[in-house]
């Protein structure tokens, strides 16, 4: 069972990644975790999202999260995650693992991450610092390119 979670941080983290092929049961599972989540719940995985991609190794050095931040997180995620699989969305979780194996369930998640990872790029501090970005662009070199291809 324990791999069966693993499998689902898995894809969580996976986000936008590759697309795992969802049956019916996936998609019920998927639907239900997404209804079941509050902008609270997607805020938290966001936060886990987070913690977790700046543990890597390119990253991190620009990150400093307290050890005891991160297990906090850890701790909330998963008591949600517990609450998704065994209370709300039970019977969708027994069926599509019954019917579709680990990979439903890390395919449900990756659904629920994708959808509460939306909120990062929407937030207007975010936007406006990769729109920051393009003041290093050179418009001439580009607009070249670009002309070219009409």
């Amino acid at each position: 069972m324990k791999r069966v979670f693993a499998a689902c941080v898995a894809a969580s983290l996976a986000l936008p990644a590759q697309h795992a092929r969802a049956g019916v049961y996936a998609d019920d599972l998927g639907k239900c975790l997404v209804s079941s989540t509050s902008d609270a719940d997607k805020a938290l995985l966001v936060k886990w999202i987070f913690s977790a991609i700046a543990l890597q190794r390119d990253i991190a050095p620009y990150i400093r999260m307290p050890s005891e931040v991160r297990t906090d997180i850890n701790k909330q995620t998963a008591g949600l995650y517990m609450r998704l699989l065994t209370e709300t969305c039970r019977s969708q979780t027994a069926t599509a693992f019954k019917y579709e194996g680990q990979a439903a369930i890390a395919s449900a998640f990756q659904l629920l991450g994708q959808v509460a990872s939306q909120g990062i790029f929407s937030d207007p501090s975010v936007e406006a610092g990769m729109g920051e970005l393009t003041q290093y662009f050179d418009a001439d070199k580009l607009s070249q390119v670009l002309d070219a291809g009409k």
